[in-house]
């Protein structure tokens, strides 16, 4: 028969066309309506997704503009061109809306001292703004430890001397 019925017509394999509409197939009402509505699902997530990486760009510039702050004053310190000596909450006048503070500690070893620099973000109360800090271990530029210093190697030189 070769795909032919009876009066030899060929038969049609598939769906049965549309007497009012032969050959144009389409999607249905409620195909569009779910496909529209992935999309707008999408839609929502991405600008949620770009949103997010917004904000955290933004905190990533803001923290890397705080550890240059806190990088150059302690440079300032080491130079010699900013006293190295305790300051708490003072505000940077290269900088409006940052302030530091710095902290000198002694440290075990003679003549040393760590020196602490925290530089913030001067935000509202209530608020929490970026906030970095360093420590360098470093001379004791007033010689505050020195005298100590002097004193332990005077003990050490007596009590080498008891030994012979």
């Amino acid at each position: 028969m070769n795909g032919q019925g009876r009066k030899g017509r060929q038969k049609r394999i598939g769906p049965p066309a549309d007497s009012r509409h032969p050959g144009r197939g389409g999607f249905s009402l409620l195909e569009v309506l779910m496909a529209m509505g992935i999309l707008l699902g999408c839609v929502i997530v991405l600008t949620e997704l770009a949103a997010i990486g917004r904000a955290h760009a933004t905190d990533a510039e803001i923290l890397a503009k705080a550890q240059l702050l806190c990088q150059t004053r302690l440079n300032e310190m080491l130079a010699g061109a900013q006293p190295v000596m305790p300051v708490q909450d003072r505000t940077l006048d290269e900088e409006p809306g940052w302030e530091y503070s710095v902290k000198v500690d002694s440290v075990p070893y003679p003549g040393l001292v760590a020196v602490r620099v925290v530089v913030a973000q001067d935000v509202p109360e209530g608020q929490r703004g970026k906030r970095f800090s360093l420590v360098r271990w470093t001379r004791d530029p007033h010689g505050r430890l020195a005298a100590s210093a002097g004193e332990t190697a005077e003990e050490a030189g007596d009590e080498a001397g008891n030994e012979e």
